[in-house]
């Protein structure tokens, strides 16, 4: 009875397709370049990438521009009411949003390979928007929490998601797991 194992290479802008199979005793069939797929093809991916993960460390450098100015204003500025408990802790939680600004920046050198810490950061961040969302529903809230909302909503899943997107198009990691997010 022959053995089989397959090694799959990634061919195509973050596609994968059998490349080689193995049979018994070491014997090794290799597929040619895949449907006659030219060397520029897989030029032109290893560009789309680069463009794509430089576009996804521009966007996520900016989106943490916002907590990291938010917060610092917060620390500096305060409630008004200098002494007081909430003061204090509006303080705090305005340094937190600085962290958090400070480890999205320390990930964006090698973006594409932080999926753990990145994903926590923005799970972090959403908890934090459901909780005022929630807030939001219990009392009311001025207009002005939508902005925030947003962010913390919307804008960090959808870099999260962009962020395993590039992660899947590097065309020097070995696929890991299935398309999750299509």
């Amino acid at each position: 009875m022959s053995k089989r194992a397959r090694s799959y290479v990634r061919t195509d802008c973050g596609e994968v397709k059998e490349l080689k199979i193995l049979l018994s005793a070491g014997e090794v069939f290799s597929h040619p370049p895949l449907d006659g797929w030219p060397l520029s093809t897989n030029l032109r991916c290893m560009a789309d990438y680069a463009t794509e993960r430089r576009r996804l460390q521009i966007a996520v450098g900016a989106a943490a521009g916002v907590p990291a100015g938010v917060g610092l204003w917060g620390v500096l500025a305060g409630l008004g009411a200098p002494g007081s408990f909430a003061d204090s802790h509006y303080r705090y939680l305005s340094g937190v949003l600085v962290g958090i600004a400070v480890a999205y920046w320390s990930l964006l050198p090698r973006i594409e390979r932080a999926g753990w810490p990145f994903r926590i950061l923005t799970l972090i961040i959403v908890i934090g928007g459901l909780a005022r969302l929630g807030a939001l529903f219990a009392s009311g809230g001025s207009p002005s929490i939508w902005g925030a909302l947003a962010m913390e909503l919307g804008v960090a899943p959808i870099l999260m998601w962009w962020r395993e997107r590039v992660e899947r198009m590097d065309p020097g990691e070995p696929p890991r797991y299935a398309r999750p997010w299509g």
